[in-house]
């Protein structure tokens, strides 16, 4: 397959912000025509081998920044994704590493059968067993009780597990007189939330990372990271994946447009990339397209007016606490160093074309240096975990978060909101209501 040269040109228009009613012209829901691929691969933990783009230049071909410290050994990283997908949710909580003690850290549910904990132990010598004082599915439905009620001067936006799944971090915005007397400033505090334990967080709520602006990503076969547009709106190209039929397609925001919406690339309507696809989501904010065009399991990286692409090499569907995510949203580009914070459910957006929807198990992630990690137009971009330069995918750009009540200077295209404050959905709750999709990586 041939990859076209990208970015001869780029228009930096301004910002377009008013939603435009556009109606769908395409029925996803008609038979879809299987594409190039290799009709005997078999999706495992949630990864399906493609080919590679076979004339690709050294001069297109880039990387995530390669840092040693940060390279996940490939038997942890099989150990890990083999036990997330090979237990369900009712008995593992989250999976993490620990790269001090070389441990594979399970937390299970406090209602695992002891069969189920007895299999996981037996795997590696290296896993260590702890059990969460609470399910998975109980801070899930602790967070949608508490969503919208009040906390003090404070509205509740969300709620999840602390990353010790030990107790529940609360995320309120404080109301309008309480921000005009800086209340937003002041620490968290401890409480107890309907038998939870908790700690309540005084943040601004996040926003939809929608906006409108890799700009000319117009020939096939298409990749993850470029912009993608439906008039006035515009959102990011995320994650490849497709099935063992050879169905291809892209993974990206569900919040970017209503189920039948048409996509294009880049910054015309002459170049369809397909149409919004809701299938069985699991609360995620992951919807896919319906294919009109062929999808190659690379990824843009580097600045957003960069024509470097980079392969996936894997799939980490939850990220470890000490993961290095990288975002890579067309108007921001690719920004490394964002560290996990916790795990937000309940959070509630007024979405453009759909009202208010509910989105679960998200990743709130912090730039260690303090950057705008993304901002309006990279909601759908890939989220990705850089192990040692290696480009393994995880999810897809959310939102973002105001820090202390303001937005971050941007990088990449200005004139936007942007923030070091990001939540990413990552692809575990798609794939797992979508087991026939795989995430495409190249072996």
């Amino acid at each position: 397959m041939r990859l076209p040269s990208r970015f001869k040109a780029l228009l930096c228009a301004a910002l377009l912000v008013v939603a435009v009613p556009f109606a769908a012209t395409a029925d996803p829901n008609r038979g879809e025509t299987p594409q190039t691929g290799d009709p005997k691969s078999e999706i495992r933990n949630g990864l399906l081998a493609a080919e590679p783009i076979d004339d690709l230049g050294d001069n297109k071909l880039g990387s995530l920044p390669a840092e040693a410290d940060n390279k996940i050994p490939d038997d942890v990283l099989t150990l890990t994704e083999s036990i997330h997908w090979g237990w369900n949710h009712e008995t593992i909580s989250f999976v993490d590493y620990d790269r001090d003690t070389n441990t594979v850290e399970v937390i299970v549910s406090p209602y695992a059968a002891q069969d189920k904990i007895d299999e996981i132990q037996a795997l590696d010598e290296r896993v260590v067993i702890r059990h969460a004082k609470h399910s998975k599915q109980e801070f899930t439905d602790i967070a949608h009780q508490l969503s919208g009620t009040k906390v003090g001067n404070a509205t509740i936006w969300g709620s999840g597990p602390n990353l010790e799944h030990d107790g529940l971090i609360v995320y309120a915005e404080p109301d309008e007189n309480a921000l005009a007397r800086g209340t937003q400033n002041l620490e968290d505090f401890e409480t107890t939330v309907q038998g939870f334990e908790a700690t309540v967080r005084l943040e601004s709520k996040p926003i939809a990372a929608v906006g409108s602006h890799r700009f000319a990503d117009y020939e096939e076969p298409h990749l993850g990271g470029a912009y993608m547009n439906r008039v006035n709106y515009g959102c990011t190209t995320g994650i490849p994946i497709g099935q063992p039929s050879t169905l291809r397609s892209i993974a990206t925001a569900h919040h970017c447009a209503p189920h039948g919406t048409p996509y294009y690339a880049g910054q015309n309507q002459n170049v369809p990339i397909g149409s919004m696809v809701h299938t069985s989501r699991n609360n995620s904010d992951i919807s896919r397209l319906y294919p009109a065009t062929t999808w190659a399991p690379y990824v843009y990286v580097g600045p957003f007016n960069s024509a470097l692409v980079a392969p996936i090499r894997g799939l980490q569907s939850v990220p470890y606490t000490t993961s290095n995510v990288c975002y890579s949203g067309a108007f921001t580009g690719t920004i490394c160093g964002n560290t996990v914070e916790g795990i937000v459910n309940g959070l509630t957006v007024e979405v453009p074309g759909q009202g208010i929807q509910t989105y679960d198990n998200l990743i709130l992630t912090r730039h260690s240096q303090g950057l705008a990690a993304a901002g309006q137009g990279d909601s759908g971009g890939p989220a990705l975990i850089n192990s040692g330069g290696n480009s393994l995918a995880s999810g897809v750009i959310s939102a973002i978060q105001p820090h202390n009540g303001a937005w971050d200077t941007c990088n990449g295209l200005g004139d936007r909101a942007c923030s070091r404050l990001v939540l990413y959905s990552p692809m575990s709750n798609f794939l797992l209501g979508n087991p026939d999709w795989g995430v495409l990586y190249v072996p």
